[in-house]
């Protein structure tokens, strides 16, 4: 039985659209390049499992193009692993660091958008919104405060409650680590190891999807086959291999203990099932017999839906951070 608050949760995941949280982002890009991958693979697999079923292009225009925008989809949830693991603790400072970047300015401070005011770097544009009381219209600006970062949805959820200050000395958020902070501190930290290696095999994988697109793929020799296209295949399923099985060891205690009352170990899991797939179907595609071919295929669905499994606890794991709270007479208290 679901409890009811697991429950809340899914249904959180319906209507929550968190775009200001680097967690949500990696959970949802993840599910969505998963669902492609599987609807690929049945474009793929179908039609050798049932030749019947085949229609013209459906392995090279379907399956190329939906393995091209899921593996771009893994590419920049890979990169936002990175920077997710770069500001810990900070993740939901993700939409006012975007904000910055489109709209805020570079300076130590900036002129505001007021006669006479100044903002700090980072504060983002203002906005306004209007609220009626009574019939009457007033406006108020809210403006994003660099310094403390803290949002409404942080009441309740292992934090201190909204507009408490970060502690003196925190970092403030960055899109990278820095040289001398990669080799004296996050070189040792197993969770930044883990996303940085599915970060890269994101990256090489996305070789693979760029190669199989329509117009590229039924144009490769087959030395470019098996010397690029399985190649960074295989590399990319390996890395998601090594990825999955750090994230599982950070969520042990001991190394050699698994930790199933732990959703973060789950999901490490189920990403390793889908990684040792991914790579399994690559090293299939180096054998050229029939029998290799409808494994291969096999291989790529059932892999991108354990990922997807994976994939959709990272993303209900994001949205325990933000409960419904309900105020009752000057006191909160979580729905």
């Amino acid at each position: 039985m679901i409890n009811r608050s697991t429950a809340r949760n899914i249904l959180r995941m319906l209507y929550v659209y968190a775009w200001w949280d680097v967690s949500w982002w990696i959970g949802v890009l993840f599910s969505v390049g998963c669902v492609l991958f599987v609807i690929a693979g049945c474009f793929y697999w179908v039609p050798i499992a049932w030749p019947s079923t085949e229609f013209p292009g459906e392995e090279l225009m379907a399956g190329g193009i939906l393995s091209f925008l899921g593996a771009t989809l893994f590419a920049v949830g890979g990169f936002l692993l990175v920077v997710e693991a770069t500001n810990e603790k900070q993740t939901e400072c993700f939409g006012w660091a975007v904000e910055k970047e489109l709209f805020g300015g570079g300076g130590e401070e900036e002129e505001g958008e007021q006669s006479g005011g100044r903002r700090r770097s980072g504060q983002g544009r203002s906005s306004d919104f209007e609220v009626k009381s009574d019939g009457a219209r007033s406006k108020q600006r809210l403006r994003p405060d660099p310094g403390q970062c803290s949002h409404h949805h942080q009441v309740g959820f292992r934090t201190a409650a909204a507009g408490v200050p970060r502690p003196s000395g925190q970092r403030r958020w960055q899109w990278l680590p820095s040289w001398d902070e990669l080799r004296h501190h996050y070189i040792f930290e197993i969770g930044f190891l883990a996303s940085f290696t599915l970060a890269i095999g994101t990256f090489v994988f996305w070789v693979s999807g760029l190669l199989a697109l329509p117009g590229i793929y039924n144009h490769l020799s087959q030395g470019v086959l098996q010397g690029i296209y399985w190649l960074t295949y295989l590399v990319g399923g390996v890395l998601f291999v090594i990825s999955s099985l750090l994230y599982m060891l950070e969520t042990q205690e001991k190394w050699y203990l698994p930790a199933p009352h732990a959703l973060g170990w789950w999901i490490g899991a189920f990403n390793m099932i889908g990684s040792v797939g991914w790579t399994l179907s690559a090293a299939f595609g180096y054998c050229t017999t029939s029998w290799c071919g409808y494994q291969g295929d096999l291989s790529l669905l059932w892999a991108s839906i354990a990922y997807l499994i994976g994939s959709v606890l990272l993303w209900y794991e994001a949205m325990e951070k933000y409960p419904v709270v309900r105020m009752r007479s000057g006191d909160d208290s979580q729905a």
